[in-house]
């Protein structure tokens, strides 16, 4: 059985709210659900985990041998980066 949805409102300027149904409606997906999406990745045990954002050209999404050369680039600094900060 699926979990009971408390309904919930917030408040945000209409720029972002635009951009949030922007990238919803991208997916395929309600609203609701991309901030649900959204909040699952974020809301983690922060002991548990090591956030990283990547900002990836769009270009390489459909270039596998690209993308591979382009993360294998900077997979050296972002180790030396994780590894600097846990120490």
């Amino acid at each position: 059985m699926a979990k009971t949805k408390f309904p919930m409102s917030l408040s945000m300027e209409p720029e972002f709210a635009a951009t949030l149904k922007k990238h919803a409606h991208k997916r395929g997906m309600h609203v609701s659900e991309l901030i649900r999406d959204i909040l699952k990745q974020c809301l983690v045990d922060e002991d548990e985990t090591i956030p990283i954002m990547l900002k990836i050209p769009s270009k390489l999404r459909t270039d596998s041998a690209g993308l591979s050369n382009w993360l294998n680039v900077r997979i050296p600094g972002l180790v030396a980066a994780i590894c600097k900060a846990e120490d």
